[in-house]
């Protein structure tokens, strides 16, 4: 996955020529198209840091990450660049005359994507949390779709990100087989809850195990469009 975005710290950035630092100190939003996935949505926030510098941060939209902080970013004459040292990920784009879009690419990992930044917010990149009450309906409706066999309908409500992951239905599959192996079915649930981590709505259920005398723990964690950004199943001790 070309953006799995982490903290770093804030760096010092370099001095930019004022007509650039009026552009593009602004909100921006752009894509990476994926080959044989949905795009994964970006949000760039670059605001003056004093007279001679900048500061930035990156939402990853359907990683469910957000203000995420911009490790280095500089302006020379009208290209940007800036990195996060901790992936080894870096953009370099060029400024339009009119300073209404970057035209560029990010790189990470030996391969490089095209990134184009349009100035403004994206008004497809809802913001606001998942409600709590679908979290909760969303996480039983897909727990039951897991055990019942309905990959399908299960693979359409994954975003991107566990796509990447899972890399195909088939590995959704085989994932339930594992689980089936290793755990049994589920049992009587005991525990549900429902908290908030960073821009996803995550749902938490324990429910006994079909084997021995464990539980099993599903964990699903539902962006802001409330498609499933986080999702395991893994053994528990109950309590």
């Amino acid at each position: 996955m070309p953006m799995k975005i982490v903290h770093v710290l804030l760096a010092a950035v370099c001095a930019p020529q004022p007509a650039f630092a009026q552009r593009i100190a602004a909100e921006w939003h752009g894509a990476i198209e994926l080959e044989d996935d949905a795009p994964l949505r970006l949000a760039l926030h670059i605001v003056q840091a004093g007279p001679d510098g900048f500061r930035a941060t990156v939402d990853s939209m359907d990683e469910g990450a957000m203000d995420l902080v911009v490790d280095t970013i500089a302006v020379s004459d009208s290209t940007l660049k800036f990195e996060i040292e901790s992936i080894g990920g870096t953009y370099q784009g060029m400024i339009s005359a009119d300073g209404s879009q970057i035209v560029g690419s990010w790189s990470q990992d030996h391969s490089m994507w095209p990134l184009t930044w349009l100035k403004g917010e994206d008004p497809g990149n809802t913001v606001k949390l998942f409600d709590e009450q679908q979290a909760i309906a969303e996480g039983r409706k897909c727990t039951q779709w897991f055990y019942e066999d309905r990959i399908s309908d299960l693979w359409k409500k994954l975003n991107p990100v566990v796509h990447q992951e899972l890399g195909s239905e088939a590995g959704l599959s085989e994932l339930r087989q594992h689980v089936l192996q290793q755990m049994g079915t589920e049992g009587r649930v005991y525990e549900e809850s429902v908290k908030v981590e960073g821009a996803l709505r995550v749902y938490r259920r324990l429910a006994k195990s079909g084997k021995d005398s464990t539980a099993t723990e599903v964990t699903m964690g539902f962006d802001p469009t409330g498609l499933v950004a986080q999702f395991r199943i893994r053994p528990a001790s109950v309590p």
